[in-house]
């Protein structure tokens, strides 16, 4: 009997054939799966064609880039042809529609972008096309055009030839409907001359440079001399502004919001004297009120903004928005006012003439920085009103006893900690008031001991405690690049800025 024909000769061949597809698994794996998110990053500049299903031939791949690249040369169209494996998470259309608007596929003022996305796993194709290309290619056109030229040769493996055929049928639909006259195109919207613009900005940073320069004002009205430059400069920001809007209608709603807020304060500099609505009493309670409803206007004038009209204006805005805030509450608190007595003229006291109308324990905490204080006094009847405000950052705390704030606590090292036993530490807070001599010293807490270590030479160093810990920051980096389009026109290279997809195309499977 020939040595094939032994009965254990099949259980041999079983047993060898089990044994190497034991040792090809590890080799072979499903076909992997792409998420939109993943293909996203892989945007590259240039690149026009991903494979991540690794299905074309390097001589397809530059076919297809070359003939993307010719129809962003002649006008047409901007697109990218993108193949996966599987999808994971989203359909074909979802896929293609997503690459579409992240990628920013198309011009930036003509969304004639389009994305032709595979998935091999799935038998799925689509055909995603901008707005401005939907007028060409309806969603009953994008299906019969993709339909009729990859149905075939996908069935048969051909992936670059079908997706080549595409491309070529889209070519010609585009050019038989008018080519790149027939691209609707979107005019820049009309903005006010840069020269006005900066006219603006200076009159406005004027303004704001005058507001901090009378503040804090030590005068009446009538001898302040920054009080009609204010005004001046502040209108005169307003009619530059106004001037340049109506150089172009419609588009200078920014501008005026620029000039506006130097108007405001010239407003209030005109009617001071004439009419405030702040009371002497009152002027701390209503600064406040009037300062958060200023910051909340600008906050939510700032977001609106950005939202609508995304103006490069929104810089010079805010450049004169934040110093005219902080300049704000301070207006309020010294704009000149009448006494409520005789109703003559009240004056702010610079803080040199302040020593004379305080109370000694007034002029200490004015010294140690714990509170500011504010005095008017009367022009006519030689009456004074001060007004405390309380420093924020501060070590000094209001004291007990005295009830001012003249109270400071520090650390004194009762016993120092050694080798062998903790210390002690008193907390000891008293008050820097001579009249008052608040003193507490009863709180006490341990101090650890330290360690030792020999010094090489038969001596001890004793090693202090560490007090507190080590802090540390971490960090971060990214990698990649993202896409996206920003300038006008059309750039081969990278994509353009359109990305003004909205659902049409056609697709289908094989």
């Amino acid at each position: 009997m020939a040595p094939w024909q032994n009965r254990r000769t099949p259980w041999l061949l079983a047993a060898l054939s089990i044994l190497l597809l034991l040792c090809g698994a590890p080799f072979s794996s499903p076909a992997r799966a792409v998420t939109l998110d993943e293909a996203a990053r892989a945007l590259r500049k240039g690149d026009r064609v991903y494979d991540f299903a690794r299905v074309l031939s390097p001589s397809d791949q530059q076919r297809l880039q070359d003939h993307l690249e010719a129809l962003e040369q002649k006008g047409l169209a901007q697109g990218a042809i993108v193949i996966a494996d599987r999808l994971e998470g989203v359909t074909i259309q979802q896929f293609a529609l997503g690459l579409g608007e992240r990628w920013k596929v198309g011009r930036a003022d003509s969304d004639n972008g389009f994305v032709m996305a595979v998935s091999i796993q799935d038998r799925k194709w689509w055909l995603e096309v901008g707005r401005d290309l939907q007028g060409a290619i309806p969603d009953s056109v994008a299906t019969r055009l993709m339909r009729d030229n990859v149905v075939s040769t996908f069935r048969q493996g051909q992936y670059g030839a079908g997706l080549d055929q595409a491309l070529t049928a889209l070519d010609q639909r585009l050019e038989q409907s008018g080519g790149v006259e027939s691209l609707p195109t979107r005019p820049e919207a009309p903005r006010p001359s840069p020269t006005m613009v900066l006219v603006t900005f200076l009159l406005g940073a004027g303004t704001v440079a005058v507001a901090f320069a009378s503040w804090p004002r030590g005068s009446v009205i009538g001898r302040d001399p920054w009080r009609m430059a204010g005004i001046g400069l502040g209108f005169g920001t307003l009619a530059c502004a106004t001037l340049g809007v109506l150089q172009v209608p419609g588009g200078g709603f920014g501008l005026i919001l620029v000039g506006l807020l130097p108007a405001a304060w010239a407003t209030l500099r005109l009617l001071e004297g004439s009419w405030i609505p702040v009371a002497l009493n009152d002027a701390t309670r209503t600064s406040t009120a009037v300062t958060r409803v200023y910051w909340a206007v600008v906050g939510v004038g700032t977001v609106v903004w950005m939202l609508t009209a995304a103006s490069g204006l929104i810089l010079p805005f805010l450049l004169l928005a934040i110093p005219l805030g902080f300049a704000l509450k301070g207006y309020f608190l010294r704009s000149p006012r009448a006494c409520p007595e005789c109703h003559g003229a009240l004056r702010w006291l610079p803080e040199a003439e302040e020593p004379q109308f305080l109370k000694e324990d007034e002029n200490l905490e004015q010294r140690l920085g714990s509170v500011d204080y504010d005095i008017w006094r009367c022009q006519k009847c030689q009456r004074s009103a001060v007004f405390p405000h309380l420093k924020l950052f501060t070590p000094y705390q209001e004291c007990p006893r005295c009830h001012r704030r003249t109270l400071t606590t520090r650390t004194v090292l009762d016993a120092e900690p050694t080798a062998w036993q903790d210390g002690w530490a008193s907390d000891v807070t008293e008050c820097k008031n001579p009249k008052c001599g608040y003193h507490d010293s009863t709180r006490q807490r341990r101090v650890e001991r330290g360690g030792y270590r020999d010094d090489g030479f038969g001596g001890v160093i004793i090693i202090p405690p560490i007090v507190g810990g080590w802090g540390g920051h971490g960090g971060g980096w990214s990698g990649g690049d993202s896409g996206g389009g920003g300038g006008g026109g059309f750039d081969v290279g990278d994509f353009g800025g359109g990305g003004g997809f909205d659902g049409g195309g056609g697709g289908g499977d094989w």
